[in-house]
């Protein structure tokens, strides 16, 4: 049998002095790099996936794309699995206790994607059209652009069902973000209001 050699490894992980060197190919270098590495301070404010996003504008395009897609796409999950859930019980199709476990689950299964997609797809236009109307009108963000871009986007999420139908779409939507960015207003100078 081969004759075992101990291997010191201690001078591998730890430096042989304070300035952080160590031997030829160990991890005493890199260790003493890293502790000597400047971090900037803690930063109180939250973070952000995008580095854009510290502009006073808010948020960037792609931030907004896949906040407000998957917010709604989740929200989407939310209500049509509720309403499947609504609908499994109000039609129970089974004489046993598992029949209508599938049939519940068969029915959240079936309305909570439609729900969220459909959601996720109006979500998606929206932030779409709207960084276009941003980007047209130079950066302003102001309840017209927000208005108007939800109009124009369930427009084209109705478009291939005719005109009429198309119009009631962007009619709905645009009232729907109307109301929202007014809620939000309210809401936003009531707390600065009360701080």
């Amino acid at each position: 049998m081969a004759a075992m050699t101990k291997i010191d490894t201690g001078s591998i992980f730890q430096p042989d002095n304070d300035e952080g060197t160590s031997s030829p190919g160990g991890f005493g270098l890199i260790l003493g790099a890293l502790k000597k590495a400047q971090t900037p301070p803690p930063d109180k404010r939250l973070e952000f996936l995008f580095e854009d996003e510290y502009a006073p504008t808010g948020p960037s395009w792609g931030a907004r794309i896949c906040y407000g897609a998957g917010m709604t796409y989740l929200s989407g999950l939310a209500v049509g699995g509720s309403w499947g859930l609504l609908d499994g019980l109000r039609n129970p199709a089974g004489r046993t206790t598992r029949l209508r476990l599938n049939c519940i689950l068969n029915s959240m299964t079936a309305r909570g994607p439609f729900v969220a997609n459909n959601l996720g797809i109006l979500a998606l236009l929206y932030n779409l059209v709207h960084g276009g109307v941003v980007k047209a009108r130079e950066g302003r963000y102001d309840l017209a652009s927000e208005v108007g871009s939800a109009v124009t986007a369930g427009v084209i999420y109705k478009s291939t069902k005719g005109v009429k139908q198309a119009g009631v779409a962007g009619l709905l939507f645009g009232t729907g973000m109307l109301g929202y960015q007014l809620a939000k207003r309210y809401y936003e100078e009531r707390s600065i209001l009360h701080m």
